[in-house]
């Protein structure tokens, strides 16, 4: 009966990767992101010179273009009424009281950590509040503030009286030659080999944390690297999985575009 329920469970989580990996745009747990009630956008009529400073830019369109999470609660998400909810969108919406006088003077972006630097690069967004990470990858494209919040990186593991014959990992130290689960593109596999003591481990690459955790119940990977709170999320009300205390720390902060010296303190 046991193996049954097993071989059921890892059927359902394969139709919902299958599900999540076939539309959208990517995000944190997966691309599907509802879409939020939120006002259409509607571009400035003014003529702004293309050497306008970011404040003045601001100003002179009415509202501020905020980069944002629609899919990492309590930073950004859609809730079930299709409202975008959240810590970065709260603080997105004070930013605008005190630089316009009106919380609602605010058109939010949707980001991913794939797409932050494209959306400052090109002009789409004039500051990203989305749970950014700041990393030396990023920092090409992108300037950070002071930093708003601390999380880090741990490990999800398989655990608890349910699991015989699996690997006893309490660290990275520990996966010399184990495989581990990675989402690609999200700058957890740099720290991740750094702090691994012993042979390498066997780098697994998914879209997804979704998939990732699949992938660690079905017994593909040995364990999962990600930022602590995305798995504590993912492994709550599981009684097989567990995580390692947090290996590496590191903050979140507010990305501005790059040289905007005078902006960036504003901010």
């Amino acid at each position: 009966m046991t193996k049954r329920l097993s071989r059921l469970r890892i059927i359902l989580w394969s139709l919902l990767i299958l599900g999540l990996v076939s539309c959208g745009e990517g995000g944190l747990f997966g691309p599907n992101t509802p879409t939020p009630n939120l006002a259409v956008s509607t571009p400035t009529t003014i003529s702004l010179p293309p050497d306008l400073s970011a404040p003045a830019r601001i100003r002179a369109q009415g509202y501020v273009r905020v980069g944002v999470r629609y899919d990492d609660d309590p930073f950004g998400n859609v809730d079930d009424q299709g409202d975008l909810v959240g810590f970065d969108v709260d603080l997105a919406r004070e930013f605008a009281s005190r630089w316009l006088g009106d919380p609602q003077a605010v058109r939010f972006v949707q980001v991913t950590h794939a797409s932050v630097s494209d959306r400052v690069r090109t002009g789409q967004v004039d500051l990203v509040i989305g749970a950014l990470r700041r990393h030396q990858t990023t920092a090409l494209d992108v300037d950070f503030s002071a930093p708003y919040y601390y999380d880090g990186l741990s490990l999800m593991v398989r655990s608890g009286p349910a699991v015989t014959n699996t690997v006893s990992i309490a660290g990275p130290g520990y996966l010399g030659g184990v495989a581990v689960g990675v989402v690609e593109g999200d700058d957890t596999e740099a720290p991740l080999l750094r702090d691994t003591v012993q042979a390498l481990p066997q780098v697994v690459y998914y879209p997804d944390y979704f998939s990732t955790v699949a992938g660690l119940e079905a017994g593909v990977v040995d364990a999962v690297v990600g930022p602590r709170r995305t798995l504590e999320r993912l492994a709550a009300g599981s009684s097989s999985l567990g995580l390692t205390p947090a290996f590496v720390l590191y903050s979140y902060a507010i990305g501005v575009p790059k040289n905007e010296g005078p902006y960036l303190d504003l901010v």
